[in-house]
């Protein structure tokens, strides 16, 4: 946050000279009213999302694991096919 002016009286007194309107909001007692005058610092709010949204980054996640689960399943069928495909494989029956 900035400090406020600090003027000194010379700076001051050409100021009522040029600006007498100006001035007066610059004056040591009115120190507090150019802090009034300032915009609020606003705090940053979080993002407003839909529900929608909500239940669709709820939903990725479940679909994410669906898919690594049927995955799973496939690379296990695939090695049980497999490991009972060799068990009855016999390289003497096949001439080449």
């Amino acid at each position: 946050m900035r400090e406020p002016l600090d003027l000194r009286p010379s700076m001051l007194k050409w100021l009522e000279v040029t600006m007498p309107t100006t001035a007066v909001r610059f004056r040591p007692i009115g120190r507090d009213r150019i802090r009034a005058l300032r915009a609020p610092e606003a705090k940053p709010q979080p993002p407003q999302q839909e529900p929608h949204m909500e239940w669709m980054k709820e939903a990725v996640d479940y679909v994410i694991f669906g898919i690594l689960g049927l995955m799973g399943f496939v690379a296990l069928w695939l090695t049980i096919e497999r490991m009972l495909f060799l068990k009855r494989y016999r390289p003497a029956d096949y001439a080449s």
